[in-house]
């Protein structure tokens, strides 16, 4: 007679480890959708100050202003004119802050970056489910702060 084979696991062990899986998964998983509403409003956040250094960088390398041009309600900017529009993620609310005459419709207008790295200044705001941020952009140096 052989000997019983020893080797593998009882159904009943395979049953205790996926209980214990699925219990640590049910724990888990709201903390990680918790955490990515503040993870969209930084990525947002990052990108816009991405792009206005991208605008301001263009305007000292070419010797002429660049505008970067924001569309709030479509979640959309562009650098320079007949620019790209580029796309910014998920459901985030813009608000532009910046000079009546770099005001061109409703949530919409540019932040000017000039030759010398100065700009027209201004302020964008980002709000969303994770919070708030803000960008600032200053007039005199044309330089950009994240802020929250």
């Amino acid at each position: 007679m052989k000997p019983a084979r020893t080797d593998g696991f009882t159904l009943l062990e395979l049953l205790v480890v996926l209980a214990i899986v699925a219990l640590m998964t049910a724990i888990a998983a709201p903390r990680f959708a918790a955490a990515l509403p503040g993870a969209e409003l930084d990525s947002g956040a990052r990108k816009l100050a991405a792009g206005l250094r991208e605008a301001r960088s263009l305007a000292v390398s070419t010797n002429r202003a660049v505008p970067f041009t924001l569309r709030g309600g479509a979640n959309l900017y562009t650098i320079g004119r007949g620019g790209e529009s580029r796309q910014l993620p998920g459901k985030l609310a813009i608000t532009l802050v910046t000079g009546r005459r770099e005001i061109s419709g409703a949530n919409q207008g540019s932040i000017r970056f000039f030759p010398d790295g100065s700009s027209t200044g201004g302020r964008i705001e980002l709000k969303g489910a994770g919070g708030k941020r803000s960008i600032e952009v200053d007039w005199l140096t044309g330089r950009i702060r994240l802020g929250e």
